[in-house]
Formats: C-alpha cells, sequence, structure tokens
C-alpha cells in the first residue's frame, strides 16, 4: 500500500492507518515551483522537471524513484548550499530543516518498502 499524504489533524484522525507525509508536501516543499519558499528551487530543482517524471501513470513515487530522488538531492546540496548562503541564518535554518525532513521521509519509505502517493 503506498503511502498517503495526509496534511491536516482532522485527516490524520479521520485516517489513522494512512502514513502521514505532511511535512513533504506542504511549505512548498515540492510542488511551488514558482514560490520561493519551494526547498526544491533551492537545490536548482522543480517539481515539474525533475519529480514529475519519476511518478508512475498514478501519481507515485516508487522506492527506486524514491532512491532516485534522494541521490538527486544529495547530488544539487553544493547548489543548495550557495542558495542558503543567500538568506538570513533564520531562513537556512528552515530550509536545512525541510530538507532533513525530506530525506529522512524518502529514507523512511525506502526502508519500509512503501511507494509514495503523491496525490497528482
Amino acid at each position: 500500500m503506498p503511502t498517503q499524504c495526509v496534511t491536516s489533524a482532522a485527516e490524520s484522525a479521520a485516517a489513522p492507518s494512512v502514513r502521514r507525509v505532511g511535512p513533504v508536501l506542504q511549505y512548498g516543499l515540492y510542488r511551488n515551483p514558482a514560490n520561493d519558499e519551494s526547498l526544491l528551487s533551492r537545490f536548482g530543482l522543480s517539481w515539474w522537471a525533475n519529480v514529475a517524471p519519476l511518478l508512475d501513470a498514478d501519481g507515485r513515487l516508487s522506492v527506486s524513484q524514491s532512491e532516485s530522488l534522494l541521490n538527486l538531492l544529495k547530488n544539487n546540496e553544493s547548489t543548495f548550499k550557495s542558495e542558503l548562503l543567500e538568506l538570513p541564518e533564520d531562513e537556512r535554518q528552515v530550509f536545512r530543516r525541510r530538507y532533513s525532513l525530506l530525506a529522512d521521509f524518502l529514507n523512511s519509505a525506502i526502508q519500509h518498502d512503501s511507494p509514495i502517493d503523491t496525490f497528482m
């Protein structure tokens, strides 16, 4: 069963068996390419150019594609670090935390052999 996105406490309560992935998709982590708050943009990446092509026909990120995304992020860490240098320290911490949450989430999906449902 794929990991699904539950973004609110009400949805979490209504669907306790659904794995909560709110931190991954909220705050522009993926899907807000025009927003300066997008984590992917700090890596020089975008949802549409870099992540959407990894999704299957049902909008899921398979385990192997989760590994690919994680590797893509790791390979672009120098861009991420350069982008952060232009920000105040408090914003740097926010983006570092977001990256940590995303990497932890992807690693968890990989370890549990669980595809990620992105609700495309």
